[in-house]
Order: C-alpha cells, then sequence, then structure tokens
C-alpha cells in the first residue's frame, strides 16, 4: 500500500469532513437485520427485548474500534490481520488458510444465502397486489435489481459507493422515524410502560432462534466489523498515517486519524441504533399487537402494517415500498461494494495469486459484477427470503465470539502501546467480549433444547 503522510484534521468540524466509512457501513446495518429480523423479534416478542437491541447496537463498536485501530495504525488489512493471529492453519502449495481466516470463508458462504433473502425480498416488494405494479415473477425484479448494482460498482470508486449509501441511508431512517412518530396518533401508541417493559432486562422462552439472529445481525454484525476496516483503508486513514517508523511524527498522525475513525465509527453508531429502535418499536408496537407474523408466506403485507398503522392504506403502502427499497438494496449494494474488496484481498493473502495495486482495482470491478449475479442464482433456487436471512444471521452470531477473541489478541499483542494504552475503553471491550460469547453460546443451547 503506498502512503501518503497527511496530518489529520485538528478540529471538530476537520474531523467531520473526513468521516465517511461507518455511513458505508451503516447502509448494510439498517438492512434486512432492522427492516426484516428487528421487526419480526418485536411482533413475536413484544418490547421485551428492547434492551438487546440498545446493547447489541452499541456494545460491539468497541470490538469496531479496535478492529479499526489495528487496520488504521499497521495498514494491514483485516484478513492479514487474522493470519497473524495464533493457532492452526491449513497448507496448500504456496498457499495459507489460518483458522481464523478458515471461520470467515464459512461466514461468508453463509452471508451469501442471506444476501440472496434480501435480494428476493426486494423483488416481492414489487409484487404486493395493492401497489398495483403488474405481475412480473419475482425473479425478474430480482434480475432487475442485481442489474442495477452491477452498473452502480462497475466503476469500482469508493466515493460512489460513499454518496449512493448515505443517500440510501437518509431516505430510508427519515420514513422510518416519522412512522415511530405517526403511530402514537393511533390505537398502537408506545406507552411509557412499554418502554420501562422494554428497558428490564429478561429473554422471553419463545423467539430464541430470532434474538440469537438479532445478537448477530443487529448493530455492527461480524459482517460489518469486517467491513469497516475495507473502508477506513479506502478512505485513505492508513495513507495518511504513513509507513510505520515509530517516530513521535508517525505517532501523532497515528493517534489523529484512530480518533477520526472513532468520531466515524459512534456517529454511525447513532445512525443505525436510531434506525434500528424505530423498527423494533413499531414491530412491538403494531405487529405484536395486532398478532401478526412476519414470515415468508406474506413478508411485506405484515411488515407493511408497520407504516400503514400511522400513515393510512394507500399513502403507508407507498411509504413502505420506497423505505423498503432503501433499506434493502443499501444492504444489497453495501455486501457486494464491500465483498467484492475482502474477495479480492483474499486472493492475495491466501496465496492464490500475489496482486498489485492495479490487478486489485480490476478484480474488485469483476467481483462487483459477479457478486450480484451470484446472489440472482440464490434467489432463484431457494426463494424463501426470511429463510435466507436467518441463515446468514445466524452464521455472524455464531462468529462474533471467535471475532471478538481475535480482536482482543490483535490489540494487546500487535497493537503499539503508545496507540492503545489501558483505559476505562478496556473493560467494555471485555465485556463486548464475554458478552458476544455468553449469549450466543446460551441461546445456541436453547435452541437444541440443552439449556
Amino acid at each position: 500500500m503506498e502512503h501518503t503522510p497527511i496530518d489529520p484534521p485538528r478540529t471538530l468540524a476537520g474531523r467531520l469532513r473526513e468521516i465517511g466509512p461507518g455511513i458505508i457501513v451503516s447502509g448494510a446495518i439498517v438492512g434486512s437485520g432492522e427492516l426484516i429480523v428487528t421487526t419480526k423479534l418485536g411482533a413475536e416478542a413484544g418490547f421485551v427485548l428492547l434492551w438487546l437491541i440498545l446493547f447489541s447496537c452499541v456494545i460491539k463498536v468497541f470490538l469496531q474500534i479496535e478492529l479499526g485501530r489495528y487496520v488504521v495504525s499497521s495498514g494491514h488489512t483485516v484478513l492479514e490481520a487474522f493470519d497473524r493471529v495464533p493457532g492452526p492453519a491449513i497448507r496448500f502449495g504456496e498457499g495459507r488458510l489460518n483458522w481464523m481466516n478458515a471461520l470467515w470463508c464459512v461466514m461468508t458462504a453463509c452471508a451469501a444465502c442471506q444476501v440472496g433473502g434480501i435480494l428476493l425480498g426486494l423483488a416481492l416488494v414489487f409484487q404486493m397486489p395493492a401497489l398495483g405494479l403488474g405481475g412480473a415473477p419475482g425473479w425478474v425484479w430480482a434480475m432487475g435489481f442485481a442489474l442495477l448494482a452491477v452498473g452502480l460498482l462497475s466503476s469500482g470508486r469508493y466515493g460512489l459507493v460513499e454518496r449512493t449509501t448515505a443517500g440510501l441511508v437518509g431516505l430510508f431512517t427519515l420514513f422510518t422515524v416519522a412512522a415511530a412518530v405517526v403511530v402514537q396518533g393511533t390505537d398502537a401508541a408506545i406507552t411509557g410502560a412499554d418502554l420501562a417493559r422494554g428497558l428490564t432486562p429478561s429473554i422471553p422462552p419463545d423467539g430464541v432462534l430470532t434474538a440469537l439472529a438479532v445478537l448477530g445481525i443487529t448493530g455492527v454484525g461480524a459482517n460489518e466489523l469486517i467491513f469497516y476496516p475495507y473502508w477506513c483503508l479506502e478512505k485513505g486513514y492508513a495513507r495518511h498515517v504513513g509507513p510505520a517508523d515509530g517516530s513521535a511524527e508517525w505517532l501523532g498522525r497515528a493517534r489523529g486519524w484512530v480518533r477520526v475513525m472513532q468520531l466515524d465509527a459512534w456517529i454511525a453508531c447513532a445512525v443505525y441504533t436510531v434506525g434500528t429502535v424505530a423498527f423494533y418499536l413499531l414491530g412491538a408496537a403494531v405487529l405484536n399487537r395486532r398478532g401478526l407474523a412476519v414470515d415468508d408466506e406474506d413478508l411485506h403485507g405484515s411488515l407493511s402494517e408497520i407504516y400503514t398503522a400511522g400513515l393510512g392504506e394507500q399513502l403507508g403502502l407507498w411509504v413502505y415500498a420506497v423505505g423498503a427499497v432503501a433499506v434493502l438494496f443499501s444492504t444489497f449494494f453495501v455486501w457486494a461494494a464491500s465483498t467484492s474488496r475482502i474477495l479480492t484481498d483474499a486472493v492475495h493473502v491466501f496465496g492464490f495469486r500475489r496482486l498489485d495495486a492495479a490487478s486489485r482495482a480490476r478484480l474488485v470491478k469483476v467481483l462487483g459484477a459477479a457478486l450480484p449475479l451470484f446472489t440472482w442464482v440464490v434467489v432463484v433456487a431457494i426463494g424463501k427470503p426470511v429463510a435466507l436471512v436467518f441463515v446468514g444471521a445466524i452464521a455472524q452470531a455464531a462468529m462474533l465470539p471467535f471475532l471478538g477473541i481475535a480482536t482482543c489478541l490483535l490489540r494487546y499483542r500487535e497493537t503499539r502501546r503508545e496507540l492503545a494504552p489501558r483505559s476505562v475503553i478496556d473493560p467494555f471491550l471485555w465485556l463486548a467480549v464475554l458478552s458476544t460469547g455468553a449469549i450466543c453460546a446460551v441461546q445456541v443451547l436453547k435452541a437444541f433444547g440443552a439449556a
């Protein structure tokens, strides 16, 4: 990676001008997890798991920041960082697959199912009879969105990804928060008692698999934790730090750009937490009280109720359609853009082929076209959006404890102490690691009847 040392901004206004990676990742976060999984959880459990939603959104940011700190200061990619984690590895010819990278491969395969569900969910929006948009089959609409993503990703430019995602994030956040406000004027209004019940920690006996999926997919999921440092690299944070020569100047630049990254991560957290909480509260207030389920049979018919309850039948349906397209397409688009970059890195890190900068750029463009078309094949082959989304959600939840362990190893073994001093943040980092591991273990045991 070519280094171009640039001094970090010293003022808050200057730092705000340099944010961006978090907005891109927010486009993946406030997507299928929030529209489908979080709303489904609200429909099943009512308000009682609001605390889990908030906890999930906030606690994993500490893992996100530590991975970002390591990548920004070292210039290494996430897969290169995983390769430095101690443990077994598979060797093949000149190549090497570390155990953490092997787990990443499994999770990424499951994520392809999840994104296939998102693409099918997009297609089903246009098949809602009440919209009167004609009877084109789902695979045709899915192909249209896949080709739209291919067109947008054909340039491979960071700026286009950032601007597109920012527009989509702003659109669906505005619509969803507005729906949550309007519903207060209906019989589904959210009361103080509802919020108090939701903020009291408890886990209902049913909806266990959904709760596990929510922990994995709401807030920064395992996929987004891995996506984020790649966008920090592409934004230029690590390039601006310059070569790690250990000088006082380098240390000052590294600290400054890490502060920019931290601000970026927390602003993104605020954005996706607002959207996530709004979806959950709407699911609990509208769907749970009406006894409606979120499933493959009438996915959008049920989900649209969270808008029509406050906005009326016709307006609510169209607002829902526009919001659902923005939510789901942003996730699909960011996944394809991010995964094309990580798979390109995998080709290099795993030893399949050594890539220079020009070769990387070409392969990113090729994969940016191939991945949307591949997910279209998944849609045609399986065709169950909720089930597909849950495959990826549970895989991400299972990956989180291992990702937490790897993050701590990188912080305490690989990151320079001057850049990661022991502080009040450390207990929150360990809480993130321990809680994601403990909750995932308990929920998996409950799901299989062993606890």
